[in-house]
């Protein structure tokens, strides 16, 4: 395997003792100066989240995917979901749950807990963190979260740290149960809003919402309201679904994938899939992306806002969007303010030669998480598996560098199968899964479970 450049780094020289000043003019009788060469400080600092109170790997691994963590601005807090018994001391119901980390500590708390209803008897997923940490968001097919869930379906609950308790948040117009599952949810970083996709037809009133697919909502838990999102203002839906919402700090836009079929829905033209930005301020909906032609769009089209929402990070394979016919997805960051696009999975001077797979983008939009088995971006750092990078958004169409982030703390690859979680507001900190076992300082013996672990990275740096 050929290494990076940065992995011969020049190793700076320090002087271990100093010679006694003599008279002018006369010889010295101090020994020479020893050289020592300085340890050189690491390109990051991994900690392995996924740990049993023994501190190996569990064998389920977690859930891997920007769509299955979420991390606070300031790198302090981590959820997840896991199918993994043992995370912490009690659960044992083999469903998957919902785990909320505090570097602060150390600690992990399972989120997803029914408390004095007993041990959840569904899978808990779709995690979101507010920028406080003191609300966590997160779907559920659970049943016993909260009195009075009898829908069967999927529906999207809200942990309070002030009360250690969960509450419903998805309901018909009349505050009942809903006719539809919850696909995922998103809390905005303020804590105070939920936008999330449902197939359910009563949440705002059936009269409303009548095209019988998934649409976007948006719900206030302040006021206990909630709006339709994926709906133009005269009424026009969609007539396939609309999905994976993705919410600014103060929840005043929300990004989601919409699709309908050619000269119909809110995007009529071209039709199929486009990345779209809804204003609560005018209602209004703005076409951000292309049509793509893979259904992997659907799949792990997750698009990413800022805290700000003026950008938004999203996989795509449309020509005029990447720059390349070569029919690869790859990641790119639509910015409201200019109208642009940054292709954020390849160089200036050379196209990604894999597909990326995988996008999240940091809270002040200047740094992107990608997903990547390219050997473009930079030598040596991985054979063609995919791994994590961080990208580096400038003013320009391309990002301004590409740091990979599964390797050692000494920058040497750690090629191993992983994907991007979350990263923070300065792009110091960022969350990883990985297979790889050394990312940690000295190897880590606990981790033999083959399966995708859960690292939180600090001061990442390039090599």
């Amino acid at each position: 395997m050929t290494l990076p450049r940065a992995a011969f780094a020049v190793v700076p020289l320090v002087l271990a003792t100093l010679p006694a000043l003599g008279t002018v003019g006369a010889a010295s009788s101090a020994p020479a100066p020893t050289l020592v060469a300085a340890a050189a400080a690491p390109v990051q600092t991994c900690t392995r989240i996924s740990r049993l109170p023994d501190g190996t790997a569990p064998a389920e691994g977690v859930d891997a995917g920007p769509a299955s963590i979420d991390v606070s601005p300031n790198g302090r807090f981590v959820v997840f979901s896991s199918y993994a018994n043992g995370l912490v001391p009690g659960d044992t119901n083999g469903y998957r749950d919902v785990f909320l980390y505090d570097a602060a500590d150390g600690s992990t708390t399972m989120i997803s807990t029914a408390g004095v209803y007993g041990d959840t008897n569904g899978d808990s997923f779709s995690p979101s963190v507010s920028d406080d940490g003191s609300r966590v968001a997160f779907v559920s097919a659970a049943s016993n979260l909260a009195a009075g869930d009898t829908n069967g379906y999927t529906d999207a609950f809200v942990w309070r740290r002030a009360s250690m308790s969960v509450t419903q948040e998805t309901f018909d117009a009349a505050g009942g149960p809903t006719d539809g599952a919850v696909e995922s949810a998103e809390l905005s970083g303020d804590g105070r809003f939920l936008a999330y996709a449902s197939l359910a037809s009563t949440v705002v009133s059936r009269t409303s919402d009548t095209n019988g697919t998934t649409d976007v909502f948006r719900r206030d838990l302040a006021t206990g309201t909630t709006v339709i999102v994926s709906k133009l203002r005269d009424g026009t839906q969609n007539d396939r679904p609309s999905r994976h919402p993705s919410i600014s700090r103060d929840g005043g836009r929300i990004a989601f994938l919409s699709e309908s079929s050619p000269g119909a829905g809110l995007l009529p033209r071209p039709g199929g899939r486009s990345i779209a930005v809804w204003t609560a301020r005018t209602g209004a909906i703005t076409r951000v992306s292309s049509t793509g032609t893979q259904k992997r769009l659907i799949e792990r089209g997750f698009p990413s806002i800022s805290a700000d929402g003026r950008r938004v990070a999203y996989l795509t394979n449309a020509r005029a969007e990447t720059g390349a016919n070569d029919g690869l997805q790859q990641a790119v960051v639509w910015d409201a303010r200019s109208g642009r696009l940054i292709r954020a999975s390849r160089t200036a001077s050379r196209a990604a030669d894999a597909a990326a797979d995988g996008v999240q983008l940091s809270p002040d939009g200047r740094f992107v998480l990608v997903t990547s088995g390219s050997t473009t971006l930079a030598r040596g750092a991985t054979d063609g598996t995919p791994v994590p990078w961080r990208a580096t958004l400038g003013r320009g169409a391309y990002p301004t560098a590409f740091v990979p982030l599964s390797r050692t703390p000494r920058g040497r690859p750690a090629v191993a199968t992983g994907d991007v979680g979350g990263v923070s507001s300065d792009g110091r900190t960022v969350v990883i899964t990985s297979r790889a076992t050394t990312l940690i300082a000295g190897g880590d013996p606990g981790d033999t479970n083959g399966s995708d672990d859960l690292f939180r990275c600090t001061g990442v740096r390039p090599s």
